[in-house]
């Protein structure tokens, strides 16, 4: 088992095999859009509504601080066909 340092460097160490993920605004079945801020949720929700569909968790930039880049855990979502998409706005 990783100790959280030995998976930190890992998670760092991987950071130029990264994947940008666009945004893609979509709505749920009862027409209501994904909550800022709720990433993990949204993702679980889009996958109950479009069958095929799964969850990716992983991590997001947020910050650029030089040396050094800020990440977030994140969740985005694989479509059926194989395109991730990042279904959780940054604001209203």
């Amino acid at each position: 088992m990783m100790t959280r340092s030995e998976y930190e460097k890992s998670v760092c160490d991987r950071l130029s095999h990264a994947t940008h993920v666009r945004f893609r605004l979509v709505s749920f079945a009862d027409g209501t859009a994904p909550e800022v801020g709720d990433c993990h949720r949204n993702a679980d929700r889009w996958v109950q509504e479009n069958p095929g569909a799964t969850v990716v968790r992983g991590w997001v930039t947020y910050a650029n601080f030089g040396l050094s880049i800020g990440l977030a855990a994140h969740s985005v979502v694989r479509t059926r066909d194989g395109q991730f998409l990042d279904i959780t706005p940054l604001a209203k």
